[in-house]
């Protein structure tokens, strides 16, 4: 074919186009030039509680009547994560992606996002990437309207993980096979105590636990991505340090990027560990998106996960053969503000544990907006 030759100097214009899904929701319109369509920016279905979620948080940001609501659905945070913590002020609804797609995640000092199951207090996380929602336990339940009791986390908590084909993430000792103080078994003892069947089940347990009738069709069997087998690295700008047994997992690819380019996407193929749960915890990324500080020297206090307690996060960090403090390192949420490692070998190395459940992405709520005097309640 011919060539056109198109002067230097000649202006054309573009015409900026995007793609809709095609399960979006049309609110009003028939395409025309005065009633053009309107569609929900709300992927959800009405009545979830992602929907209601993130109607709120549009409601802040539309300046509409919010019940006292106060976090606004903002994309981009008003501070980055881990480029800066957190404001005092900062309270948003944002989004990034996830291995399933666009996770909606509350950042800042947020005073909306309390939810009552099972009379306890929790605090929603995310809504991820499939739909499903990410809720952690507050410590203190007297916090939430019509919770009863108080400390729901769980102290004194030595750190090993075991996956169902031997493969061990950071432990003290034998600590995956101890039933009274490592965080594996004491979560699915805290789990089970309190929404399953299976009292006397013998901790750890790989097998799936049998649901209390209510909480059947609320909870999800989830999929916890813990770590990955990789080269170990003791510092954020790469140095090699030390290479851990080939029968072991500690380090995240992502470790060094959380403190300048976090991410919530990981690579879901056969070199992570992967434990099958209906309860675990938070990893460091959940917690930087959520608001903390990434060094002592900008520690942040005022974001909702804050706890003026030292406790685990599900992210290892690296091997360390050094005589003083040799073997596993994990990240921990320090209670200064601010993620930091710590070593796990050692019997008094112990720290608190947040229980953290997953809730399927269609589970409807019956009253409430979030807040202290109304969470969230779900049918």
């Amino acid at each position: 074919g011919s060539i056109i030759e198109i002067p230097y100097n000649l202006s054309l214009s573009l015409r900026p186009s995007i793609v809709l899904k095609k399960d979006i929701k049309l609110i009003s319109g028939d395409g025309t030039k005065t009633n053009a369509y309107k569609v929900d920016e709300n992927p959800f279905d009405e009545g979830t509680l992602a929907y209601n979620i993130i109607k709120n948080a549009q409601n802040v940001r539309d300046n509409k009547e919010t019940t006292n609501n106060t976090t606004k659905l903002s994309p981009v945070p008003e501070s980055i994560p881990a480029q800066q913590a957190s404001g005092i002020d900062e309270r948003t609804l944002s989004i990034t992606e996830d291995d399933y797609g666009s996770s909606y995640y509350f950042r800042g000092n947020i005073e909306d996002n309390y939810l009552n199951l099972n009379n306890m207090c929790w605090r929603v996380v995310r809504i991820q990437g499939d739909g499903s929602i990410k809720i952690t336990i507050e410590d203190d339940s007297s916090l939430c309207e019509l919770s009863t009791g108080k400390n729901n986390s769980i102290s004194n908590v030595l750190y090993g993980y075991k996956e169902e084909n031997g493969k061990i993430l950071a432990d003290y000792e034998n600590c995956t096979n101890d039933s009274t103080t490592c965080i594996r078994s004491k979560l699915q003892k805290w789990f089970n105590e309190k929404f399953t069947t299976n009292i006397e089940t013998t901790y750890p347990s790989n097998e799936q636990a049998t649901l209390k009738e209510e909480f059947k069709d609320k909870i999800k069997y989830e999929n916890w991505i813990i770590g990955d087998w990789t080269t170990a690295y003791n510092n954020i700008d790469g140095t090699k340090y030390d290479t851990p047994p080939s029968d072991k997992f500690y380090h995240y690819e992502n470790y060094r990027n959380i403190f300048n380019k976090p991410t919530l996407t990981t690579k879901i193929d056969g070199k992570y560990l992967k434990v099958n749960d209906y309860i675990s915890g938070l990893t460091a990324e959940e917690l930087v998106f959520a608001g903390t500080g990434w060094s002592s020297s900008k520690a942040n206090t005022n974001f909702y996960l804050y706890d003026s307690k030292d406790y685990w996060t599900l992210s290892p960090a690296y091997y360390n053969s050094d005589d003083t403090y040799n073997g596993d390192w994990l990240l921990d949420m320090n209670k200064s503000g601010y993620i930091g490692a710590w070593h796990v070998n050692y019997a008094d190395n112990q720290r608190t544990t947040y229980p953290t459940i997953v809730l399927n992405k269609d589970i409807t709520i019956k009253s409430g907006n979030g807040l202290k005097t109304s969470p969230y309640i779900i049918e």
